[in-house]
């Protein structure tokens, strides 16, 4: 039995959030190939998926539950991240639309794969979307808080080394790295020079390599999301002058 990319939708409701006000939670299931047989789960299981959208795509989807058809979802437009169930209390999967960061300081951050401390062995694992804001990393894996940071610019590296704070779940990777949940204090995300892959290092509190990532932006993703931490951190100075 295989799982098909198309989702029959189970419900749709409006819910309100701290951080980015109104939006909508879509519940579905994936339909099912059973050597040829198409069914779907016509009620909330393990394999339901929770997705949030603006209530600009509301209509669509109300649309689709309608009419019975199947729903597609472009999955790059997604980022998978861990939301806290208000009824069980419970953390779990949710996949939030790209748009919610579109006005904001952002980069999307595809990864897949990592290797543990300074390894060289790297693990290969599909394809994620990871974001970056200019407050957070946002993961699968936990949120990582970013409190200080420090532009790097030199022939052989641009990046930013930013002083974070935060839990990541090194455990629950779809790849063994062999390493349980750490809390990150450091978190570097650099480019050599001509190169097209961008690497994440994690380290702790003792400064001790944690993990090494390797991913990619999109196009010019990196260096637009650099100008725009230099903007906001050189205007915040200047709104810290005494005249």
């Amino acid at each position: 039995m295989g799982y098909l990319s198309e989702y029959k939708i189970l419900d749709i409701r409006g819910i309100n959030e701290s951080e980015f006000g109104e939006t909508v939670l879509v519940k579905a299931n994936p339909y099912m190939d059973n050597h040829g047989n198409i069914s779907f789960i016509t009620h909330e299981c393990s394999d339901t998926r929770y997705y949030i959208i603006p209530v600009s795509q509301v209509n669509e989807l109300v649309a689709i539950a309608q009419s019975n058809n199947s729903w597609k979802p472009k999955f790059s437009d997604f980022v998978k991240q861990f939301m806290r169930n208000g009824d069980t209390g419970k953390y779990q999967t949710i996949y939030r639309h790209i748009s919610f960061y579109r006005n904001k300081i952002n980069m999307k951050y595809v990864v897949n794969e990592v290797t543990s401390g300074q390894s060289s062995n790297f693990r290969v694992f599909a394809k994620e979307n990871w974001m970056f804001t200019d407050t957070q990393l946002l993961t699968p894996y936990g949120n990582i808080n970013f409190k200080s940071l420090l532009f790097v610019d030199n022939p052989n590296q641009v990046g930013i080394q930013f002083t974070t704070s935060g839990v990541f779940r090194f455990d629950e990777l779809p790849v063994s790295i062999n390493q349980d949940s750490k809390f990150v204090k450091t978190l570097a995300i650099t480019r050599m020079p001509h190169n097209a892959w961008l690497w994440i290092y994690m380290f702790d509190e003792n400064d001790q390599p944690l993990a090494s990532f390797c991913g990619r932006d999109e196009l010019d993703g990196f260096s637009n999301y650099i100008e725009k931490l230099k903007n906001k951190y050189s205007k915040a100075e200047e709104d810290d002058l005494p005249f």
